[in-house]
């Protein structure tokens, strides 16, 4: 989940549907295959969300399956693999 942050990279004062236009910049460079879903910041509370990015794995079962705060390739690349263990692929 994420939501309208009013930029992207180092573009500011972006509308919602100019930023949300770029998200499918970020899926296209990482190759994110999973939907991502665009909420309100309320999400961020309720969820208790640390920090920006944090990712979490739910699998089908409604599992958490892992949490990840924080980004580097290292990191990306074991939310690929929970995705896809939680997908079971």
């Amino acid at each position: 989940i994420t939501t309208y942050y009013g930029y992207y990279g180092q573009e500011r004062n972006l509308s919602p549907d100019q930023e949300f236009a770029k998200l499918q910049d970020h899926i296209n460079e990482f190759g994110v295959p999973w939907p991502l879903i665009v909420g309100d910041r309320s999400n961020f509370t309720a969820y208790g969300v640390s920090g920006i990015p944090q990712y979490v794995v739910i699998d089908r079962e409604g599992k958490v399956k892992s949490i990840t705060v924080g980004y580097s390739p290292a990191l990306h690349e074991e939310l690929r693999k929970s995705v896809e263990e939680a997908l079971g692929k």
